[in-house]
C-alpha cells in the first residue's frame, strides 16, 4: 500500500468537493474512516503495489452509495415531516368547577 489511511480519507472526502467549491458529503468521516479500515483488512483488496488512485476508485461507489443513502433519508424525512400541533391547554379546575361549601359545618359552641 503506498499512501496511509488519512491520504485515503482526505482524497475521498475531496471526490465529494464539487465545482462551486461546495461539498455534497452527508456521510461522517468516521463511517468513511471506518469503511477504509474495513477494506484495508480485507485480504487482497490493498496490496504492496496499489496506489492511492486505484484503492479510491475501488471505494468511492460504496461511499457514494451510504452518502445517497444518507441524502435520501434526509429529504424523505423533510417531505413527510408533520409536526405535532400544540396540546391545547386544559383550563384550570378552579374555573371550571364551582367550589361548593355545602359539606362544611359551623360549630354550635365556642370554647371560652
Amino acid at each position: 500500500m503506498k499512501f496511509t489511511k488519512e491520504q485515503a480519507l482526505e482524497s475521498i472526502k475531496a471526490k465529494f468537493i464539487g465545482k462551486s467549491g461546495k461539498t455534497s458529503q452527508k456521510v461522517s468521516d468516521m463511517t468513511i474512516s471506518d469503511t477504509i479500515e474495513s477494506l484495508l483488512d480485507i485480504e487482497g483488496v490493498v496490496t504492496d503495489e496499489t496506489e492511492l488512485g486505484d484503492f479510491v476508485e475501488k471505494v468511492m461507489p460504496s461511499i457514494k452509495a451510504l452518502n445517497n443513502n444518507i441524502i435520501k433519508e434526509q429529504s424523505d424525512f423533510v417531505k413527510n415531516y408533520k409536526p405535532e400541533p400544540p396540546a391545547t391547554p386544559k383550563p384550570s379546575t378552579s374555573e371550571s368547577t364551582p367550589v361548593s361549601y355545602t359539606h362544611l359545618t359551623l360549630p354550635t359552641s365556642h370554647p371560652v
